[in-house]
């Protein structure tokens, strides 16, 4: 569904563009010339249905290499800080029900307006297609009068006008037996009809009625339809009258004879992909007597000055105004659909998976005495989310929640280390704790650590050992990074406090806000060697330091913190991380990671709030809670992707 949303957008701006073009058109009276106004017509409706077009499939320059990288699921600041250190405070707790689709009425929305456009279409389509089947007999039935190269021109009995029409390989010109009577109307009637051929108003008929079918539902379109008609009708007249042709007295009279000869059949009508030299409609009177009048008007001379100006303003405006309206509009509905913009998007769900998601992280929460919790489960190879369950009570849904990332964030912080080459896996970093700045101490579980390689550290999730390396790495170039990856590192930043204590609290993944939707395309990032999905991205990291972070993850998982995650005969890379509050009344235990490592299949988030361990919540942690349920949901996962 997701993939469709420029496909809407796009008929939805030239919707627009046709409405306001409409308005445009009945403007365009600067000269008494049609054939000019034929020309800028033209060229503003081929320019509202091809800007929109342009615009959504021809990628434009941005005006930085930041605005080509970083992603688009970043939390504003202002978001933020309305619930800083309130992370985990909880109030008017409201059960949150399991729904796998819970976009379920916006789907029907999407079903309904699917089946009108196609219904509108088809009866629109099936007019036409009956209009070309009547014309296609009388053309066949008609006798042939003449030929002018390709033009093949006929007499027909079941006609009351001339009509011109154009097929693949072949163009005719019908005229009424009626009209021989007079070889001076045969003539003006040839000439009138030859001159549509000339202009190519058969082909824009077509165009015209194929923009029918498509925007069937538009008012304005029936008003470019009959413009149009209008302005060729005008156009041949004035070509043929001011080039001196023919007579203007001649041509006046062939028109209002017509005009009787019509006017005694009522059922007289214009087909579909044809061209007349009138047609029997209600404002045909009208248009007549326009006609004939403005025959006196048309002279043979040359363009002046500020008409060629007039002219060739009217074209600018005709090609950059709807070029600017497209561009502006550009992405109007996936913006709005991101009001809520850090939301799971579950229009890809996988009911297999999705099962697995809800059996797992409701067990998990129920056998933890959790609060409440969460898992996500997306395809590496598209980012698009497979899974997204929740169980529990919490204030808010694990779809839209923000929360910190906890030791989760340390794989991004190593990125940063080795993509600048600070660091690589085997440096050795100091590690004694506690570790003191600005007043504030950094501890790590175990005190008695020394010193460790990078690789350890991560392993062990040593948190003194990762500050360091933050500080060696800098704070400028640390955030850049991981703004990169999608951490809105403006909102970590706390101008109370000094760069180095905002870079150790970020480090520790206690000040960085984040979604399951930011963590989530995070690690996707990460597991497609740096690579965002989207192709017009530049890497966000080398491929070379997302492998190396990869086979970090991989020791962290079978060596270390995250070892209730390690598969059987699969290669996981992942990363646990545990959040409290300074009196363990509020904890987060959380997994984050991909599997298979070496070729990820599925990237997966697991947060469970509040879990319990006989008894005790802070005794619960990433690595004891959340990684179990992420092996479980994914080993599963795997298996039925086979």
């Amino acid at each position: 569904m997701k993939s469709l949303i420029p496909i809407v957008e796009i008929i939805i701006c030239m919707n627009f563009l046709f409405a306001v073009g409409a308005l445009f058109i009945r403007k365009i009276l600067f000269t008494q010339k049609p054939s000019y106004q034929l020309l800028l017509v033209k060229l503003l409706f081929l320019s509202c249905i091809f800007s929109p077009i342009a615009i959504h499939f021809v990628n434009l320059p941005q005006k930085s290499i930041l605005n080509r990288i970083a992603p688009i699921n970043v939390i504003s600041e202002s978001s933020y800080h309305l619930i800083q250190k309130k992370i985990h405070e909880g109030i008017n707790e409201v059960t949150i029900l399991i729904s796998p689709k819970p976009n379920i009425d916006l789907a029907y929305v999407y079903l309904v307006m699917s089946i009108l456009f196609i219904s509108g279409s088809l009866y629109r389509t099936c007019k036409i297609y009956r209009d070309i089947l009547i014309t296609k007999s009388i053309i066949d039935s008609a006798q042939p009068y003449k030929k002018h190269g390709k033009i093949t021109i006929k007499i027909s009995d079941q006609c009351v006008v001339p009509f011109s029409i154009s097929f693949i390989k072949t163009a005719y010109i019908i005229l009424p037996i009626s009209i021989l009577h007079s070889s001076i109307n045969t003539k003006l009637a040839i000439l009138h009809e030859g001159q549509h051929h000339r202009q190519g108003d058969c082909l824009w008929a077509y165009l015209i009625e194929l923009t029918r079918i498509i925007f069937w539902f538009n008012p304005a379109i029936n008003y470019w339809h009959k413009n149009f008609q209008e302005l060729q009708e005008l156009a041949c007249d004035e070509m043929l009258v001011s080039k001196n042709r023919v007579s203007a007295y001649d041509y006046g009279s062939c028109l209002f004879h017509l005009t009787q000869a019509a006017s005694q059949y009522l059922n007289a009508h214009h087909h579909a992909c044809t061209v007349h030299m009138i047609s029997k409609h209600k404002n045909e009177t009208s248009l007549i007597t326009r006609r004939i009048c403005m025959l006196s008007t048309y002279k043979n001379e040359r363009l002046s000055k500020i008409m060629l100006g007039a002219v060739i303003g009217i074209s600018f405006i005709s090609i950059i105004g709807p070029l600017g309206t497209a561009y502006a509009t550009k992405g109007f509905i996936s913006k709005n659909q991101n009001i809520g913009f850090d939301s799971i998007n579950t229009l890809f769900i996988d009911p297999k998976i999705q099962n697995i998601a809800i059996k797992e992280i409701s067990t998990a929460v129920t056998n933890s005495h959790a609060k409440s919790g969460a898992i996500v489960i997306a395809d590496a190879r598209t980012g698009k989310i497979v899974a997204f369950a929740e169980a529990g009570k919490s204030n808010q849904s694990w779809s839209s929640r923000i929360f910190n990332p906890a030791s989760t964030i340390k794989p991004f912080i190593a990125a940063a280390a080795i993509d600048t080459g600070v660091a690589s896996a085997s440096t050795i970093v100091d590690c004694h704790s506690p570790y003191q700045i600005d007043g504030k101490q950094f501890k790590n579980v175990d005190s008695n650590i020394g010193n460790l390689s990078l690789s350890d550290a991560m392993t062990n999730s040593v948190n003194t050992c990762m500050i360091k390396l933050a500080q060696e790495t800098g704070s400028s170039k640390t955030r850049q990074i991981l703004s990169r990856f999608g951490f809105d590192m403006n909102a970590a930043w706390d101008k109370n406090n000094s760069d180095a204590l905002n870079l150790a609290n970020a480090t520790m993944g206690s000040s960085i806000p984040v979604t399951l939707k930011t963590l989530t395309n995070a690690y996707i990032t990460l597991a497609n060697e740096g690579h965002f999905i989207r192709s017009d991205s530049e890497n966000v990291v080398s491929e070379e330091t997302a492998n190396t972070v990869t086979r970090l993850l991989e020791k962290a998982v079978s060596n270390g913190t995250g070892k209730h995650a390690a598969m059987t005969n699969v290669l996981v890379a992942g990363k646990t991380g545990t959040l409290s509050n300074a009196t363990y009344t509020s904890t987060l235990a959380l997994f984050a990671g991909y599997v298979p490592s070496h070729m990820p299949r599925y990237v997966s988030i697991v947060v469970i709030e509040n879990a319990q361990v006989n008894g005790s919540l802070p005794k619960a942690n990433g690595g004891n809670i959340a990684a179990p349920v992420f092996r479980k949901a994914l080993e599963q996962s795997l298996t039925i992707s086979k």
